[in-house]
């Protein structure tokens, strides 16, 4: 008789005589390359075809892969839960309110809203990879923790052409290199591959059109070696990206981040660091003002029990701030029991106290982070320095004496690997108020696509031989459509117009399809005057 060989079969191969009845046979149960005979395959096959049609349907050869009989690939939704993986985009939507099915809940972004079955708005859960993405949604951030790689899913329509590819940075925590493949929806049929991308040798890309349309398509990141770990960024456009080889920009300073906003709670609400929402908080401008020796206000019991906090101006990678107070009651210790807490979004929190500064009161040292967010153990003096060695948006502080405090001050903010906690300079012009008028112009800033549409592209030509920024304005305001431009510190002119709505301030405001690069400055056209008479058909490519 026949001997085949099962790989992977986990909790459904299992290893018999020929004589034991064919329940048994499956029921014996090992995670291991097994030699299975024909009647133990037969009795294998029996236990998947679950509704006895003789054939094995995709859900059923599933069990395969995770030894539970259930006709389902189980993955974790959005709260943990383990749920079936063809519930997602199956036309209904599954919000976590069903009890009948277990309340699973696969309606937030990490799943695009339960792949769309429950709209597109849907709350945003911190933490987790994404698992589903589409097109145009922007950098989707993943981290390869093994050599399995990480796996993304995505509905591609028929005749439509995608582009998907990898970015890698060069700091600490980022992979090496990466290989990618894209996957039919049985998840083993291989529908393109790549290694290395047109740009550099260790990026990915894969351009495709589907013949037919897919659902839930896979997208395999996988590290090039097998040891090699870390974080990468994936994106999916309908646009083909711009790939051209260019040299790397020289190093320049990044816009400065500042405390932009301070805010102090009233309510005892030091228990709620975790959950406390920043915008609930009353106005505090005392908590940056420079005074480090002013009370900044409170109820009657200064900040005991409560939370005061700041915003930035921007996301700091790492951060340090000095806090300054008194207590009222105890004069030997003076921030008592503080506690830290960091977020991106302002509502959702994660506790990580760390200073290494000298505690009082002979209370633990603090060169240890917590993340512990209760009342703390330690006390802290007037001017000790925090650190924050995450991304950081908004940082809190509580207490749980009756203390006074001053002032809160942004110490370091590491964007990059650059510090820029400094004022930000004043905003100058820099093509001032001339034929064309005043251009918004931001130095050292440079698009990545996105919003960021290009329509035409003017060639030194057309500058008697040299292209400068003012004649890059020129050429650029002479497009019908052109409302900003960028112009690389190479010469080189791109005229640009703004998708999806987006104004030019938002846009980099919000600091979405900005590249990591500095040597170009983009500029705002749109308030700028064009003479009817000078607006000619400037051609896009």
């Amino acid at each position: 008789m026949g001997m085949l060989t099962a790989l992977g079969l986990a909790a459904l191969t299992a290893t018999a005589s020929a004589s034991t009845p064919a329940a048994q046979h499956a029921g014996l149960v090992v995670g291991k390359m097994q030699e299975l005979n024909l009647e133990q395959l037969e009795a294998l096959y029996s236990l998947l075809d679950d509704d006895g049609s003789g054939s094995l349907t995709v859900h059923e050869m599933i069990d395969l892969f995770d030894g539970i009989n259930n006709d389902a690939l189980l993955i974790d939704d959005c709260n943990g839960n383990p749920a079936p993986h063809h519930w997602l985009g199956d036309g209904y939507c599954d919000d976590g309110t069903d009890v009948e099915d277990g309340g699973l809940d696969f309606n937030c972004n990490i799943f695009l809203c339960d792949d769309s079955d429950c709209g597109e708005d849907c709350r945003v859960v911190e933490g987790r990879d994404q698992v589903e993405v589409a097109a145009d949604m922007g950098v989707v951030y993943g981290n390869v923790r093994d050599a399995n790689g990480e796996d993304f899913e995505v509905d591609l329509v028929e005749g439509t052409t995608y582009y998907i590819w990898t970015n890698i940075g060069t700091s600490d925590g980022h992979i090496a290199d990466t290989t990618m493949t894209l996957f039919d929806a049985d998840g083993t049929t291989v529908l393109a591959q790549n290694d290395d991308g047109p740009v550099g040798a260790t990026n990915s890309y894969i351009e495709f059109t589907p013949a037919a349309s897919i659902d839930a398509a896979t997208i395999l990141v996988a590290p090039k070696t097998r040891n090699d770990r870390g974080t990468f960024q994936l994106q999916v456009s309908l646009t083909e990206p711009d790939l051209t080889i260019r040299p790397p920009p020289p190093a320049g300073p990044v816009t400065p981040v500042t405390i932009a906003e301070g805010r102090l709670s009233q309510d005892n609400m030091a228990y709620t660091m975790l959950t406390w929402d920043f915008a609930s908080g009353s106005d505090s401008p005392m908590l940056m003002d420079g005074d480090t020796s002013t009370i900044i206000g409170g109820d009657a019991n200064a900040q005991h029990d409560e939370i005061v906090a700041v915003r930035l101006s921007g996301t700091c990678d790492t951060s340090s701030f000095r806090v300054y107070g008194r207590d009222r009651d105890e004069p030997d210790t003076d921030l008592r029991h503080i506690r830290v807490a960091y977020s991106t979004d302002g509502s959702s929190w994660t506790c990580y106290t760390q200073s290494d500064d000298a505690t009082q009161g002979g209370t633990p040292g603090m060169s240890d982070a917590s993340t512990m967010c209760n009342e703390g153990p330690s006390h802290a003096a007037s001017g000790n320095e925090f650190n924050v060695d995450a991304p950081a948006s908004y940082v809190e502080f509580a207490f749980w004496g009756r203390t006074d405090i001053y002032e809160i001050e942004l110490t370091s903010c590491t964007v990059g690997g650059s510090d820029t906690a400094a004022p930000p300079p004043p905003n100058t012009d820099l093509l001032g108020a001339g034929t064309y008028g005043a251009a918004n112009c931001i130095a050292e800033t440079c698009h990545n696509d996105g919003h960021w549409v290009e329509v035409a592209f003017p060639e030194a030509s057309d500058c008697a031989g040299d292209m400068s920024i003012d004649c890059c304005t020129s050429q650029c305001l002479l497009h019908p459509e052109a409302t900003a431009l960028q112009y690389n510190d190479d010469g080189w002119c791109g005229c640009m117009t703004m998708g999806d709505d987006v104004a030019f301030d938002e846009a980099i405001n919000s600091g979405q399809h900005l590249g990591p690069w500095t040597a170009c400055t983009i500029c705002d056209l749109s308030s700028m005057c064009r003479s009817e008479e000078h607006t000619s058909e400037l051609q896009s490519p």
